[in-house]
């Protein structure tokens, strides 16, 4: 993007939002709705701003948006998808209320709904299996933004094939716990994360285990360059003979692809909330620019109107 690209980018006016007029929530629960208002407000306020900023600089470490993640955090926004038991809103409907809350973010910038989405339904959601000892440790801060968290399934060889005879990061027990050796690819978060919540193959079956990445014998590489989402941060993980105490097992031995499966369909929840958040985007700036171009002539404008009306339908 050139200089007067930029300048356009950060000057425009921000265009209507069209949602409310074409869709009539009319079976939604009042306290999604009042999640839906709470949170476009804070993305009008806090992400809209920053938005092209966090969508366009290089992915590093550096550039992750903390100013940004700490608002959210402060805010409760990290609180909405859980019950009161591990310190959430306890929502009686907290799958509509995390699907309205990545929509609203990812209106502005679907990298910021991408970080929620690991940090919160991913990795928050398998520890909602977890014993109370490693909520206390890792649960209760990530809802804080005190800790931030990452999952892993993904590895090189097996991408997301979850088969334990694909699989290459393992779990070998020793006398105190495990030693886990293995990478795992394209894992959110993970350059800046303080945790991961892995999925390993251990004895013909698969188990989760919650890892700290300072950990003696973890690595994470250098994040990926991608085409778009630079504020998601992502990383290869590399694990070389770590020790993990048997305590920071999630769930049961071996109960680890129930785990995974059951977290990474709420999380798909959350992938197809943004992608409904991105579409309304696109929706509302593709009426805004066929009302303010100023080469096609009233004929061509209608058009466009009506194109944009069989968008929305």
């Amino acid at each position: 993007m050139n200089a007067r690209d930029n300048t356009i980018a950060h000057s425009q006016e921000a265009p209507e939002r069209h949602q409310p007029k074409l869709y009539h929530d009319l079976l939604t629960p009042a306290e999604t709705q009042a999640v839906r208002n709470e949170v476009r407000q804070f993305a009008d306020e806090h992400v809209a701003p920053v938005a092209w900023e966090i969508g366009h600089r290089e992915e590093s470490v550096d550039n992750f948006p903390r100013e940004l993640f700490r608002k959210m955090a402060d805010a409760g926004l990290f609180r909405i998808p859980f019950s009161a038991a591990v310190g959430g809103r306890g929502l009686l409907f907290p799958a509509c209320a995390t699907a309205a809350m990545i929509e609203e973010l990812a209106y502005h910038s679907n990298s910021v709904a991408a970080v929620v989405d690991v940090h919160c339904i991913l990795a928050g959601h398998a520890l909602e299996h977890a014993s109370s000892e490693l909520q206390r440790r890792y649960l209760t801060p990530l809802l804080a933004g005190d800790r931030i968290g990452s999952f892993a399934t993904t590895e090189p060889d097996a991408s997301t094939d979850l088969n334990v005879k694909a699989i290459r990061t393992f779990a070998n027990r020793d006398a105190e716990g495990y030693v886990v050796n293995g990478r795992k690819r394209f894992i959110t978060n993970a350059p800046v994360a303080d945790f991961v919540v892995l999925l390993c193959a251990e004895q013909g079956r698969m188990t989760e285990i919650v890892v700290d990445l300072d950990a003696r014998g973890v690595r994470v590489g250098a994040p990926d360059k991608k085409m778009g989402n630079h504020g998601q941060l992502t990383a290869d993980i590399y694990f070389e003979d770590v020790h993990v105490p048997a305590k920071d097992v999630i769930g049961a031995t071996g109960g680890g692809l129930k785990i995974a499966l059951q977290t990474l369909t709420y999380g798909r929840i959350g992938i197809a909330a943004s992608g409904v958040g991105m579409a309304q985007a696109t929706f509302d700036h593709s009426v805004w620019r066929s009302g303010t171009r100023l080469t096609w002539p009233p004929s061509s404008r209608a058009t466009a109107y009506r194109s944009s009306a069989a968008m929305a339908s």
